[in-house]
């Protein structure tokens, strides 16, 4: 059994993505381009990116009403 100290561990700082990047994010999206690869070009995770491209959408749909 692997032991690990909670004490040790740090916890891991959402990295700041600029509204431009967001932006990007979601036009590189519709290009059929990975979470993953999205992530990776910003230097954040996938539920980030996902995060970030769920709030456009809803605010494009409040946008749109």
């Amino acid at each position: 059994m692997i032991h690990v100290d909670l004490a040790e561990t740090k916890p891991r700082k959402k990295a700041d993505i600029s509204l431009a990047d967001k932006f990007e994010a979601v036009k590189l999206l519709e290009q059929k381009v990975p979470l993953l690869e999205i992530a990776k070009r910003f230097g954040c995770s996938q539920a980030q990116v996902s995060s970030v491209i769920l709030l456009i959408n809803c605010l494009v749909q409040w946008v749109l009403m």
